[in-house]
């Protein structure tokens, strides 16, 4: 099978079993893949990304993503960046009463330097959506 499938089988796996578990070193191996199939360097990946949110205005889309500390630095670049407009979360829906959302919106308040920013930017659960 793909390694690329294997790994996102193993994520889903691990989100479906608890939405909480770390899976952040296999979403890692993933990327590591797909920057193998362009060829990239990690500053050469800096580099396109720095480009792109320079562009023009953008919506960040977290999917079931922790938002936790070992990415700090480029949520918080990405989160605070002027042409960022907002920030949607996609949450798991434990079962009819419980989900993530909070809890994916708490980390994604630990990227910020300014709360008021940040509720300015984070989509109310209302319009947000389960990934379940």
């Amino acid at each position: 099978m793909n390694t690329k499938i294997t790994l996102i089988n193993q994520i889903l796996s691990a989100k479906k079993e608890n939405p909480a578990t770390d899976t952040s070193a296999l979403e890692r191996e993933i990327d590591g893949l797909v920057y193998g199939l362009y060829g990239l360097t990690e500053e050469e990946i800096g580099i396109r990304l720095l480009n792109f949110i320079d562009s023009d205005k953008y919506q960040i889309f977290i999917m079931g993503h922790s938002c936790g500390l070992s990415d700090r630095t480029l949520l918080n670049k990405l989160f605070e960046h002027d042409n960022c407009v907002s920030i949607k979360v996609f949450y798991h829906q434990i079962d009819e009463t419980t989900d993530n959302y909070s809890d994916i919106v708490r980390n994604i308040s630990r990227n910020f330097t300014s709360k008021a920013v940040m509720r300015e930017k984070v989509v109310n659960k209302m319009y947000s959506k389960s990934l379940s």
